[in-house]
This record gives structure tokens, C-alpha cells and sequence, in this order.
């Protein structure tokens, strides 16, 4: 791999802090780019997006859905 060099301390927890900040945007990306494809499929009135703090899950309130 590379070479291990020396930082500044104060340097250090901006790097260490940058990956949890990166994976949290892909979150709320994938979030968002999922919700707005689930809209153009179903439409506002059927979708029902919701973060229970381990998935994310859909519900449709058509009484019969079918994606077309």
C-alpha cells in the first residue's frame, strides 16, 4: 500500500470525520433518488415512504397496484 506519514493533530479528525460524513450523503442521495423514482412510478397519491431507522419500506394505499 503507501507510505504512513505524519499529520498535524488537528488534522487528523477532519480526515477521520470525512467518511461517516460521505456515507450519510449516500444515504439521504439514495433516499431521495428512490422516493422520486417510486413517485413517477405510483404517483403522489400511493406512495408512502417512511425511515424506521433500519430500512426503508414503501407503502401503496391503491387498492390494487400495479406498476405500469
Amino acid at each position: 500500500m503507501g507510505e504512513a506519514i505524519q499529520v498535524s493533530p488537528t488534522l487528523e479528525p477532519t480526515v477521520a470525520g470525512e467518511s461517516p460524513f460521505s456515507d450519510g450523503v449516500g444515504v439521504v442521495v439514495f433516499s431521495i433518488l428512490l422516493a422520486t423514482a417510486l413517485f413517477v412510478l405510483i404517483g403522489l397519491e400511493g406512495v408512502t415512504v417512511q425511515w424506521d431507522g433500519r430500512l426503508l419500506s414503501t407503502a401503496a394505499r391503491s387498492h390494487d397496484f400495479r406498476p405500469g
